[in-house]
């Protein structure tokens, strides 16, 4: 009787442990991102003599962070396994820090506002607004990313002159994703950042030629 009882036991005792390690949930992992420099860009053959300061990029507080929003059905919602490996500002900053030195446009070289530098030129940036949409109401279904910045180039001067603007600047871009799959939205950014890139780099080496041209025709006068 007493084995019988100490058997029942035994399998009853079992039996809630498995009960209990049935119940446990395995998460998925939380996948973080960042923005990756573009391949094979070629580098300026005549670089510009001078230095730029890139400050830090600034964003609407509602977007600032590592979190990514996704919109669907006019619904937006946070990807809590899907996120930036830190705040997406911090991460445009370096992003263009690189990118601009990477291009070998300008001689004085790319500083941060961490720096005590005097540069000849200040960047000002603001990201308006980032947008990743699944949109299933329409024919045919959409699945994008939209994202949109402000620029502006100062020059400074070292005397008592202050500073001058030499660029505005505000870019829109659009990229589509290949289907509704979350994990399609940080590399649809990072297309998008990478248009962005390309095109402030060179709107920017425009603006300072100009402005040099500018001085050179004001000194012969």
């Amino acid at each position: 009787m007493r084995r019988l009882l100490l058997f029942s036991t035994i399998l009853i005792a079992s039996s809630m442990l498995n009960s209990c390690i049935s119940l446990r949930t395995d998460y998925p992992e939380i996948n973080l991102y960042t923005l990756e420099q573009p391949e094979n860009r070629a580098k300026v053959a005549n670089p510009l003599n001078c230095s730029i300061q890139v400050r830090g990029i600034q964003m609407p507080e509602s977007q600032r962070g590592s979190k990514i929003m996704l919109t669907e059905e006019g619904v937006i919602r946070e990807l809590y396994y899907n996120r930036w490996v830190t705040s997406f500002d911090d991460l445009v900053t370096d992003y263009l820090i690189t990118r601009l030195t990477k291009s070998n446009a300008f001689e004085g070289g790319i500083i941060s506002d961490r720096t005590l530098h005097n540069p000849d030129y200040i960047l000002e940036g603001r990201i308006l607004e980032t947008k990743a949409e699944n949109d299933e109401e329409v024919r045919p279904k959409e699945y994008f990313v939209e994202m949109s910045m402000s620029f502006r180039l100062i020059k400074t001067y070292l005397s008592n002159k202050g500073y001058k603007d030499v660029m505005l600047k505000q870019y829109e871009v659009r990229i589509e994703r290949d289907d509704e799959d979350v994990e399609t939205i940080p590399p649809a950014y990072n297309s998008a950042m990478n248009q962005i890139g390309d095109k402030l780099l060179g709107d920017i080496i425009n603006a300072i030629k100009d402005d040099k041209d500018t001085d050179n025709i004001m000194d012969l006068e």
